[in-house]
Parts: C-alpha cells; sequence; structure tokens
C-alpha cells in the first residue's frame, strides 16, 4: 500500500520518515507547502507585529513553526530528498 503525507510541516517527523524510506517495501511519497519553507513564527513576529502572529492571514493548519523547523525542514528534508515535492 502506498502512502504519501501531505503539509509536512514538522521537521520532527523527518527521521521517522526517513527510516521508513529505507525500507525497501515502503512506498512513501511526502509533500510540504511554500509557506512552511519560507515563513515561521519569528520573521512573522519581525516583518508584522507580535500581534500579528494571531492575524488571519498566517493562519494554516498545520500551523507555520519556529526558526529551527523551517531551517531542518530545508537541510533535511528537502536537502536530503526526504520531501518529495512542495505544493
Amino acid at each position: 500500500c502506498a502512502m504519501h503525507i501531505v503539509h509536512l510541516s514538522d521537521s520532527g517527523c523527518l527521521p521517522i520518515i526517513a527510516e521508513r524510506k529505507r525500507d525497501v517495501n515502503a512506498r512513501l511519497t511526502v509533500e510540504t507547502c511554500p509557506h512552511y519553507l519560507l515563513f515561521d513564527t519569528d520573521i512573522i513576529e519581525k516583518e508584522h507585529g507580535a500581534n500579528d502572529i494571531l492575524d488571519t492571514r498566517f493562519k494554516c493548519f498545520p500551523p507555520i513553526r519556529d526558526p529551527k523547523n523551517r531551517r531542518d525542514l530545508w537541510l533535511k528534508g528537502v536537502g536530503t530528498n526526504l520531501i518529495d515535492m512542495l505544493a
């Protein structure tokens, strides 16, 4: 059975994904969205003010996370091909 993970926003899941993708029989693909790679809570706060983190322009589910998470999605996810596509 194939599995596709959509809208990955939590870099903490990447070790589990890496383990599953090493399994020869695993048919697993992963997608994330541009806003998880381009925004983080610090960027929103710095550019738009501390109160704007609650602004509806930045609300999404799963939520936008902290800077370390964004970096890890780039480096450990996209950079190692664990994340297969951006949508």
